[in-house]
């Protein structure tokens, strides 16, 4: 059993396809997957939200959104 999963990539990277195929690949198995792309930014870019690119720091929030709302969703009762 895989958990929820969010796939960033850029439109600049060069593991774009690579990160197409294991988000078709978790979803066909079905496991809850998504993949959201970035805008003209460099393979690793993550770490650039610190170094004040506003792009990568929009990825950081949509991420730490993400994760949040995984976090609650555990939290709620079992509705079963």
């Amino acid at each position: 059993k895989f958990p929820p999963t969010v796939v960033f990539a850029s439109s600049n990277d060069p593991l774009l396809d690579d990160a197409v195929v294991l988000n078709e690949r978790l979803r066909g198995l079905g496991v809850e997957s998504e993949l959201r792309a970035a805008q003209n930014l460099p393979h690793a870019y993550l770490g650039l939200g610190t170094a004040g690119f506003p792009e990568a720091q929009e990825v950081q929030s949509q991420l730490i959104n993400w994760l949040n709302c995984q976090l609650v969703r555990d939290l709620e009762p079992s509705k079963s």
